[in-house]
């Protein structure tokens, strides 16, 4: 940009737009460090400020490849939704008695395993599926209004139980401290914030509800003047409200709540009071709501005992925009479908805004993708170019330079624990209790058990905590400490009963180990392998590798 206000006197201000065409073209790149052009992304909300929250977005997961339960259940909301999607072209209570419980026993498979796999997504998706069951049914009027009812009544509640019922020795044995929400008395998401993550399909589904709702605005106002006076008061004394409850939103800095209040205005008369509209359309109401309901719900309140709203946030914009997603594309169908019949003035701007915006969000994965790429190992630059995500610990290609890790001022080279890695998930079979060097989070501790799956003594030392919630955290620095103290530890009699106690069969002793315990310490696994405690069963005992001992009695 400076560039070309230099060369460009006259036209300063086109050096935006020259810069980023040079960016697009890939004549520069883009300045700052290669994470802030895909990773920033994924904390628009409040940047930098003490409250941001993770709003993280599907395509944002795919690329950073972390593997964590929201993105495994996305499989599964693809089940949900088909499933759903089934029921409104053919209802279950048209079905033959095999085919509904066959039906009703895969989504109670699909939709309970929401309980177990990603709890945050299993209340909004078992809604859902009520809402579109009772639907479906309602719609093919099975007989008189009580008797639909009834049958409503029992598919419902035979979907819930069988829902429950098949999970139930997961939820009966599962037990966790965050059971509870609490108000939220944070930062409040800002208006132009949302819009950033939102902004696509807000714009796309409220231009559907404008049109929807503009014949029958223009029909009330041209019967204003037969209105009577008693309902003209009614009408103006709420408009009057709406206009005051807004304004108190406003005040109250839930900016996204004013804009929602509108928004759910409409789409309450669309779902509850328009009549005539096809499945298409209710089907796009619904949706859109539940996922922006879920968008407000984390403006109120917030999981009790979390670290701030980022769990909150983020879950439940991960959640919403697949709901988001499936219902702008519905409207962008049903708005495009008409729009021959709108007026030049309007169809326009409707379109050159709605390009800006598919533009603008286009640019992530095209700008973010090359970005995160081109983000390897400090001071490696040709790492090996396969699908194995472990192979960024080998460091170069060829093999010349090995991938360093700093840890704390000491240097791990982390490509000789790739190779016993390698070994476990090769050789090990089954779940045997293995045991490593613990660090604090987001080090490089632990990472045997992150890349075999493999239980360890102690594992990432808040996600243990979490998932022990109930107990102590006490308990978990004792288990922490007990680990250090092993690796520590001249005393063979004492290794001996920390390695029953927690039956452990493999043991890791790498540059980490080495790093963080005592040389002392580390010499009895020698000791243990000479009295046949343990035998060697990768690497050679020295600096050159990382050793894995395998415990051969108790």
């Amino acid at each position: 940009q400076a560039n070309w206000a230099e060369e460009h006197p006259e036209n300063p201000s086109g050096g935006k737009f020259a810069a980023t065409w040079d960016v697009i073209t890939g004549k520069t790149e883009l300045p700052g460090n290669n994470s802030q052009w895909y990773f920033e992304a994924s904390r628009p909300i409040l940047n930098g400020e003490a409250d941001t929250p993770i709003a993280e977005f599907p395509y944002f997961t795919f690329l950073y490849g972390d593997m964590h339960p929201h993105m495994l259940t996305m499989l599964y909301y693809a089940l949900a939704f088909g499933w759903m999607l089934s029921l409104l072209i053919y209802p279950i209570n048209r079905m033959k008695w095999p085919e509904r419980i066959l039906s009703l026993c895969i989504a109670a498979v699909v939709f309970g395993s929401f309980s177990a796999s990603h709890t945050w997504d299993f209340y909004p998706f078992l809604g859902l599926a009520v809402i579109t069951l009772g639907w479906s049914i309602w719609q093919t009027k099975p007989g008189p209004t009580k008797a639909t009812v009834l049958v409503i009544a029992s598919f419902v509640v035979a979907f819930v139980g069988l829902a429950v019922a098949f999970y139930s020795p997961f939820t009966h044995w599962f037990k966790t401290e965050y059971m509870s929400i609490i108000l939220w008395t944070g930062a409040k998401t800002p208006l132009g914030d949302y819009l950033i993550v939102f902004g696509l399909s807000m714009f796309i589904v409220i231009s559907l509800l404008v049109k929807e709702s503009l014949g029958d605005l223009k029909r009330a106002y041209r019967k204003w003047p037969d209105f009577k006076t008693l309902t003209k008061i009614l009408v103006l004394i709420s408009l009057v409200l709406i206009y005051l409850v807004s304004s108190l939103i406003w005040k109250s800095n839930y900016q996204v709540l004013r804009l929602g209040l509108f928004i759910l205005i409409g789409l309450g008369y669309q779902v509850f009071f328009r009549r005539g509209q096809s499945k298409l359309q209710m089907l796009t109401w619904i949706l859109f709501s539940i996922g922006f309901l879920l968008t407000l719900l984390v403006e109120f309140v917030v999981l009790k005992g979390d670290v701030g709203r980022s769990n909150m946030v983020f879950r439940m914009y991960i959640e919403a925009w697949f709901y988001f997603g499936i219902s702008s594309a519905l409207a962008l169908t049903l708005l495009l479908a008409g729009i021959k019949k709108w007026p030049q003035w309007a169809s326009i701007p409707w379109i050159i805004v709605l390009a800006l915006l598919v533009i603008g969000s286009l640019s992530y994965p095209y700008l973010a993708t090359g970005e995160r790429i081109a983000d390897r190992w400090p001071n490696i630059t040709n790492p090996p170019k396969t699908l194995d995500g472990a192979a960024f610990m080998l460091g170069e290609a060829d093999a010349s330079a090995p991938a360093i890790y700093d840890d704390e001022g000491k240097p791990l080279n982390i490509s000789r624990d790739y190779e016993a890695i390698k070994f476990m998930q090769d050789n090990v079979s089954g779940s045997p209790v293995i045991i490593e060097g613990n660090t604090v989070e987001y080090k490089w501790g632990s990472r045997f058990s992150v890349q075999t799956g493999l239980p360890s003594v102690i594992g990432w030392n808040w996600h243990t905590r979490q998932h022990n919630s109930l107990l102590d955290g006490a308990w978990i620095t004792k288990r922490i400490d007990e680990v250090a103290n092993f690796y520590n530890t001249i005393d063979l009699e004492a290794a001996r009963k920390f390695i029953a106690k927690y039956n452990v069969e493999y043991i890791v002793v790498g540059d980490l180990e080495r790093a963080r315990y005592n040389p002392e310490g580390l010499t009895k696994f020698q000791n243990l392998v000479m009295d046949g405690s343990l035998a060697i069963v990768f690497g050679d005992n020295t600096e050159n590798t990382t050793t894995i001992y395998k415990v051969t009695t108790k």
